[in-house]
């Protein structure tokens, strides 16, 4: 808008503030995690992919190596399986913030 030579910019909605996200708890987080590894296992490959880099079999089950679901089907099982078992303290670890 211009009036008199001066320029006056027009009112704008102001910026909603962002919730800032904070991380669930530490002991929580960790069951979540673990509650997920039981529903994976390693495929045959991604083990020979990491034994070929010198990971012993014994490293791999003691780090309890899993492969994600490769297709999208597959990972939406598992999410819709974590968000069964998933407290209500814990939404957004399956949900997203």
């Amino acid at each position: 808008m211009l009036r008199e030579g001066k320029v006056y910019l027009m009112p704008q909605q102001p910026v909603p503030q962002k919730q800032e996200w904070q991380p669930i708890a530490l002991e929580l987080r960790h069951q979540m995690y673990t509650d997920m590894l039981e529903h994976l296992t390693l495929l045959p490959k991604h083990q020979d992919n990491l034994m070929e880099r010198g990971l012993s079999e014994e490293r791999i089950a003691r780090n309890q190596y899993r492969s994600m679901p490769e297709t999208e089907r597959g990972r939406r099982l598992l999410a819709a399986l974590l968000r069964a078992d998933c407290p209500d303290s814990a939404p957004a670890m399956v949900n997203g913030p």
